[in-house]
This record gives structure tokens, C-alpha cells and sequence, in this order.
């Protein structure tokens, strides 16, 4: 059984769903971590999986020094599984892993020494990680380690796409991510990002892990939910900047020229891939946007913010619409 007492006992949580043919990759990371396994519990949520998960799962985790469960539930999503996961361990920290990712040796020993160090606000230890692509049937680094870095304003940094820490890199402290009860379950896309934003807005500290090499290993393919849904990740991207756009106007009146800059790039983006996909919701985003700034104009690209100043933003979108439907037209 897992040491309840331990202020540094870490709860590691895998959803899953139809990810027979890489959770057993995942779970070879877990049991490979240097950590001491009364201080660890493995939980894998097989969210309503048609193929053999659960038993992959099974077979990898038998070995485990660590004590260890797989729950079967029905479909939920990502969210729910997570939240049912939480509830099902009893770890102080929480080490979330999508079960097609994988956790570098030394991922908890390094953060752990930070969080125990830690005062009782800091609800997040982060870390440098690394995203990896399949080529010629091996994983390689798609770019430059990524290494967030959550400044004076962690509201506005966690809107920073280069700032992005994702799920799986880092270590999250139970008594704040039960005190924002847990993931939005109605979210399908960017809802770790929510998360963190309302751990932020809540009063939750985040504290960087300084590491040489990356201690998280995220694997990029065309299953991800963003490469699969761009409107779900759009909508879900301006949803989190409004809730942003909410705290700083509750709490400071106003908005400071660099946040309303990131937001209208926020919004902005969400705008482009709102207007191809969905009509309607680019119409009321794009409503909130020109109560922001008024006349609005994009800041990028330079041949759109061109043509917006010339004729308005929303012909302008609609000639550049046209303009990639002939061009994809004629590559056919």
C-alpha cells in the first residue's frame, strides 16, 4: 500500500482509450523511473476502450514494485478520466502521463526535490520537455527541447504558446487540483491549459525544475485531438483567453497593453480557423473581439492585416478564404 503520511508520495495517472498499441511504451517509463515505490501508485483509467487496453495495460504492469490498478469505465474523455483517477489514488503529487507519452528516469526525483522544498501554495512543479515525432518508424526530437518559463504574471504566461507546459511534464500538488475541482469534464481540447489557468487565477504557485535534459516526452502524431479537431482547438484556445480576459478585468478594471496584444493574437488565431470551419462562431468571437478593438485588424499575416486596413477585417478574411480554396483547388 502506498505510504498515505508521505508528503512526497506521487500518484501517477495514465487515461487511456484504444491505446493498445503504446501504452505498454508508456507503462515501461513508469516502471523505469528512479523512484522509490512505496512512494509511488500506478492508476491506469481505460475510458470505455473497444480494443485490448485494459489487457495491455495488465501485462505490462505486472512486474510493478509499485502497487498498481486498471479501472475500466465507460466513455468520458480525457477530463473525466483524469478526475476519476485522482479520486481513485491517494498521493500527494500527481504525475499525469497520456498513455502514448513516456517520462524521462529521473522525471520525479528531480521535481520531487523541488516540491519538497516547497511552500504550500506552490500547486505545480514544471519542467523542460521534449515533443517527439515518428520518422521511418523511429522517435525522434521534433525541435528544441521546450522550456517554459511562468514569470511575475502566470496568468499571462501560461496564454504563451512557447510557455506551453504540457500535461505530462509536470507534477501537480493534490490539494490545489482539488481545490479547482480538477479538469473541466465538458472539455475535449486545451483543457490543460483551463486547468492551469484556474489553478493560477486561484492563487497556485508554479515553480520550474531546472534539469539539463528534458524529463517529459510527448508523442506527436495525427491522432492528437489538435491535429484531428483544429475547431475544438481554436474554440478551446479563445475560451481559456476569455477566462484570462475575465480574471484581469475583475481584478485590475482594466487591461494593460500587453495583455490585450496577447489576447487579440489569441483571439486572432481562433478567428481564422473559426471563419473556414465555423461560421457562427466566428461571428460572435469576432463581435467580443471588435468590443475589444474597435476596427480590428490582425496582426499577422502581413498580406490579410494589409488588405483589413484597405477593406475591414471580416471582407478581408472572406478574399483570403476564397484565395486558399482556389489555391487548394487547383494542388488537386
Amino acid at each position: 500500500m502506498l505510504n498515505k503520511n508521505a508528503d512526497l508520495s506521487v500518484s501517477v495517472i495514465i487515461p487511456a482509450y484504444n491505446a493498445e498499441p503504446w501504452i505498454g511504451q508508456a507503462l515501461e517509463s513508469v516502471l523505469a523511473l528512479d523512484y522509490p515505490a512505496d512512494l509511488l501508485e500506478i492508476m491506469v483509467v481505460d475510458d470505455g476502450s473497444s480494443d485490448a487496453t485494459a489487457e495491455a495495460a495488465t501485462r505490462a504492469l505486472r512486474a510493478s514494485p509499485a502497487p498498481w490498478c486498471v479501472h475500466t469505465c465507460a466513455r468520458g474523455g480525457p477530463g473525466r478520466a483524469r478526475n476519476l483517477g485522482v479520486k481513485l489514488t491517494s498521493g500527494k503529487w500527481i504525475q499525469f502521463l497520456d498513455a502514448d507519452d513516456g517520462l524521462a528516469k529521473n522525471k520525479l526525483s528531480q521535481q520531487i526535490r523541488v516540491a519538497g522544498r516547497a511552500e504550500s501554495a506552490v500547486a505545480v512543479v514544471y519542467s523542460t520537455w521534449d515533443t517527439l515525432v515518428l520518422q521511418e518508424g523511429a522517435w525522434i526530437p521534433a525541435r528544441k527541447a521546450r522550456k517554459p518559463i511562468i514569470g511575475k504574471d502566470p496568468v499571462a504566461d501560461l496564454l504563451r504558446s512557447e510557455n506551453f507546459i504540457a500535461t505530462g511534464s509536470q507534477l501537480v500538488n493534490r490539494t490545489w487540483f482539488e481545490k479547482v475541482r480538477g479538469f473541466d469534464e465538458g472539455r475535449r481540447c486545451v483543457e490543460d491549459v483551463n486547468l492551469a489557468l484556474r489553478i493560477a487565477i486561484s492563487g497556485g504557485l508554479f515553480v520550474g525544475c531546472d534539469s539539463e535534459a528534458p524529463l517529459f516526452f510527448y508523442r506527436q502524431h495525427s491522432g492528437s485531438l489538435s491535429h484531428r479537431d483544429r475547431v475544438a482547438f481554436a474554440r478551446g484556445c479563445a475560451d481559456n483567453a476569455r477566462l484570462a480576459e475575465a480574471h484581469w478585468r475583475r481584478v485590475y478594471g482594466i487591461l494593460n497593453p500587453e495583455q490585450r496584444v496577447l489576447l487579440l493574437q489569441i483571439y486572432g488565431h481562433a478567428l481564422r480557423v473559426l471563419y473556414a470551419r465555423d461560421r457562427e462562431g466566428f461571428s460572435a468571437l469576432l463581435v467580443h473581439v471588435e468590443e475589444l478593438e474597435p476596427g480590428y485588424v490582425p496582426s499577422e499575416p502581413r498580406r490579410l492585416r494589409q488588405l483589413a486596413r484597405w477593406i475591414g477585417y471580416q471582407p478581408a478574411e472572406a478574399v483570403a478564404f476564397g484565395y486558399r480554396q482556389v489555391k487548394d483547388w487547383v494542388a488537386k
